[in-house]
């Protein structure tokens, strides 16, 4: 929280100390979201190459407060993965049209990001990114989705249907497919390098 209504997605860093650990900025977006808190924040960070880090960012329920191109907006950090260098602070987006990413893991030896997401009403996704870094890749959140539209949301904003359609397909609307995707909603978390967790 930055101030009176105004919530976002940060980073802080500190020295490994067992008595006192003294925390400094290291990345914070330069937006708001405005209100009470509400969830879909992404937050999750990874390892990546060439001295950066990878860090998701969700859309912080935009379709519900009629902010429905944020995802889909490069002016805007609300709904995507990025990529931050540690050395000059500096981010740059890798993927866009996501609702909130909760997994994040990055495969150096196929340069391929794998990430998992929380989907609406059913569609949690399980997306792969080849290459990050040859273009922005476009995951279609909140245009296309194999979920649906919350009730409650619908009834709190009548136009959803209409400036987020939710289409079932991903590829026939210029988007990424996700590799699997569930329904009913599986609430995906974090991946992890199976051999890397137990050993050889």
């Amino acid at each position: 929280k930055k101030g009176p209504n105004c919530y976002y997605n940060a980073i802080v860093e500190g020295k490994l100390n067992t008595r006192k650990i003294k925390f400094r900025n290291f990345f914070e977006m330069n937006e708001c979201q405005i209100g009470d808190y509400l969830s879909q924040s992404g937050g999750m960070i990874s390892k990546y190459k060439l001295d950066s880090l990878l860090y998701t960012i969700g859309d912080y329920r935009s379709v519900l407060e009629n902010n429905h191109e944020l995802p889909q907006s490069l002016k805007s950090l609300r709904g995507k993965i990025i990529k931050i260098n540690k050395t000059t602070k500096k981010s740059e987006i890798l993927s866009i049209g996501h609702r909130n990413p909760q997994g994040l893991f990055y495969d150096d030896i196929n340069d391929v990001i794998i990430s998992s997401e929380h989907g609406a009403f059913g569609g949690c996704e399980v997306n792969l990114n080849f290459s990050p870094l040859s273009k922005i890749k476009n995951f279609g959140w909140p245009i296309s989705s194999y979920g649906e539209h919350y009730g409650s949301t619908l009834k709190f904003n009548e136009k959803v249907k209409i400036n987020s359609p939710l289409y079932k397909s991903h590829s026939d609307h210029g988007f990424v497919e996700p590799v699997i995707y569930f329904n009913p909603a599986i609430a995906p978390s974090q991946i992890i390098n199976i051999s890397d967790f137990i050993g050889q």
